[in-house]
C-alpha cells in the first residue's frame, strides 16, 4: 500500500504541474511580455490560458511563449533531478522519479502529436501547428522543424534517463555486478 501512495503522489504531483502550473506560467509570460490580456479557462480537466496573439511580436518572444509549457516540463524534470540527488530516502526518491516519468511522458506525447499533425496537416490544435502557423512556414520547413525538435528532445530523454540510473541504487548494484564490463 505505501508504494502505491508514492507512486499516486508521483503521479498527481507531475500531473498538477502539467495541468495548472505550466498553463498558469504560460499566461504568466504571455501577460508579462506582452501587452495582451490573459483569461483563464477549463478545457476538460485542463487549465487554458486565452488571450488574442497578434503578429506584433517578434518571433523569438513568440517562440519562448509558445514553448513555455515545454520549458517548464524540462525545468520540473531537472528540480526533481537535484531533489533526488539531495535526498536520502528511498520513498522521496520513487516518487520523484515517477513525477520524472510523468513529464517525460508528456514531453514525448507532445512532441509525437505535434509531428503528427505536421504529417498528417490535421486539424488538432496543439502548441506547434500555432507556432507554425505565426512562423508562416511550408510544410518541408514545418516538418525539418518538428524533426530536428524531437531530435532535440530524445537527446535530452537519453540524457535524463542515464542521470536517472546512476540516482537509483538498484540500478547502480547491477551495472557494478556485470560481467562483461
Amino acid at each position: 500500500m505505501k508504494k502505491f501512495l508514492i507512486i499516486s503522489a508521483g503521479m498527481f504531483a507531475g500531473l498538477i504541474v502539467l495541468l495548472f502550473i505550466a498553463p498558469l506560467v504560460h499566461g504568466l509570460m504571455v501577460s508579462l511580455l506582452t501587452n495582451e490580456n490573459v483569461s483563464y479557462s477549463f478545457k476538460g480537466i485542463r487549465l487554458t490560458p486565452d488571450y488574442n496573439f497578434l503578429s506584433k511580436y517578434n518571433i523569438i518572444l513568440v517562440t519562448l511563449i509558445k514553448v513555455s509549457p515545454v520549458l517548464v516540463s524540462i525545468i520540473a524534470i531537472e528540480i526533481s533531478m537535484m531533489l533526488i540527488g539531495y535526498s536520502n530516502e528511498d520513498k522521496v526518491r520513487s516518487g520523484l522519479i515517477v513525477f520524472q516519468l510523468v513529464n517525460i511522458g508528456y514531453l514525448i506525447f507532445i512532441i509525437f502529436l505535434g509531428v503528427l499533425s505536421m504529417i498528417l496537416e490535421s486539424k488538432i490544435e496543439t502548441l506547434w501547428v500555432d507556432w507554425m502557423r505565426y512562423l508562416q512556414v511550408e510544410s518541408t520547413q514545418k516538418l525539418l522543424i518538428m524533426f530536428v525538435l524531437l531530435f532535440m528532445v530524445f537527446i535530452y530523454i537519453n540524457l535524463t534517463s542515464r542521470r536517472m540510473r546512476n540516482l537509483i541504487p538498484s540500478v547502480k548494484r547491477k551495472s557494478k555486478t556485470n560481467p562483461r564490463k
